[in-house]
């Protein structure tokens, strides 16, 4: 699919409660000027569900912003579960993005937004380049789970991030593939929440600093894999008791780096 203005691969929405499901088996290609998407889905108040295989998914956008697969919910849990290459180029480039948040009209209110998960296998390699770059953006005010299984790479003229979260309460991270982030301004994983948790398994690899914003939460990493923490930035923690539990099968790298 190509375009000269808005262009999309695949697209479903959904009115007031209804729910989307998408499952994607195919290769995927979208180009144009504004913004581009290689699979798009909206719900008001349902809930979104994407399965993508294991076929590339490319979205280049030459002026906007690009979405290799962006999943949009007012009020309902979205999953996302990808195996596939995905590779966004755009100004703002987003490998995956996956949102809920809260709502108030004249039909309903809801104080809390659904869950967010996002959940990519050994086979998933997602690159997404730009002036601002996100591998994974998943944002709610309730609970974000993100389970990277495959290779993230995040590259920013100006900032980038491999792996985003942002929640009310808690985020989970857990890693067992690789995270990487290039760029002016870049970190591996970067978290918005109460408290984060996250998790680099022994097959893991983690390049780049962390950082996590917590008013008074506690702030956990536990690293069984290897983690190169780089001297872009200095990894850091919000408020709260934080921990690193380093486990004996742990390395971090430290070159002019700063914890």
């Amino acid at each position: 699919v190509a375009d000269t203005g808005y262009a999309a691969g695949v697209v479903a929405q959904a009115q007031k409660y209804g729910t989307v499901t998408i499952s994607n088996s195919g290769a995927i290609t979208v180009s144009g000027y504004d913004d581009v998407y290689g699979i798009e889905a909206v719900s008001n108040y349902g809930d979104i569900s994407i399965t993508n295989g294991t076929k590339a998914i490319t979205a280049t956008s030459d002026t906007d912003d690009a979405f290799g697969i962006n999943a949009e919910s007012y009020t309902g849990n979205v999953a996302i579960t990808s195996n596939g290459a995905i590779t966004a180029n755009g100004y703002y480039a987003y490998g995956i993005r996956a949102v809920t948040s809260s709502s108030y009209d004249a039909y309903t209110y809801t104080s809390t937004a659904g869950d967010v998960t996002v959940t990519t296998g050994s086979t998933s390699n997602i690159k997404a380049t730009g002036y601002y770059a996100y591998g994974i953006h998943a944002q709610t005010e309730n609970y974000v789970t993100v389970n990277n299984g495959g290779s993230i790479l995040a590259t920013g003229d100006d900032f980038s991030v491999g792996i985003r979260t942002v929640s009310y309460y808690t985020s989970t991270i857990t890693n067992s593939g690789t995270i990487d982030a290039a760029g002016y301004d870049a970190w591996a994983i970067m978290s918005f929440a109460e408290s984060t948790t996250i998790t680099n398994a022994s097959s893991g690899k983690i390049f780049g600093a962390i950082w996590t914003a917590a008013y008074n939460g506690d702030d956990l990493l536990t690293n069984n894999g290897k983690w190169y923490v780089g001297d872009i930035n200095v990894t850091q923690f919000g408020g709260g008791d934080d921990s690193i539990v380093n486990s004996s099968t742990g390395k971090i790298y430290m070159d002019d780096s700063y914890i």
